[in-house]
């Protein structure tokens, strides 16, 4: 890269910092339409799915609405998953119940539920 005595190199620099920004307004612009629209022609529908997906390629930065919240859904089912795994572990250990609840975040309920297949086993 060429430096020039005007910091050509800075705004080079700025430019790109620039069109990340840009990008990300973008994609939260479209996020927004998406929340908000009702499409009843498929055919219009269609054509709005195929520019998402142009721009999801384009920038990567994009991500629909329904994937947003299947993500934010697997996430949570992902971490309620491993409270009851590290519960069931507690458990087995021989921990008490006031020491499992307090660190698994589990509900005495789950807690209950979770002794009671252990027993079945």
């Amino acid at each position: 890269m060429k430096k020039n005595i005007k910091g050509g190199e800075s705004r080079k620099k700025t430019g790109k910092a620039e069109k990340t920004k840009n990008a990300a307004e973008k994609a939260g612009l479209l996020w927004f339409i998406e929340g908000i629209m009702h499409i009843n022609d498929g055919h219009l529908w269609e054509e709005w799915e195929h520019e998402l997906d142009h721009r999801k390629e384009e920038t990567s930065m994009y991500i629909s609405l329904m994937e947003r919240k299947g993500v934010e859904k697997g996430v949570k089912k992902g971490v309620e998953k491993e409270k009851l795994h590290m519960a069931r572990r507690m458990l087995q250990a021989g921990e008490s119940e006031e020491k499992i609840l307090f660190y698994t975040e589990i509900t005495p309920e789950e807690l209950e539920e979770l002794r009671k297949n252990l027993k079945n086993l």
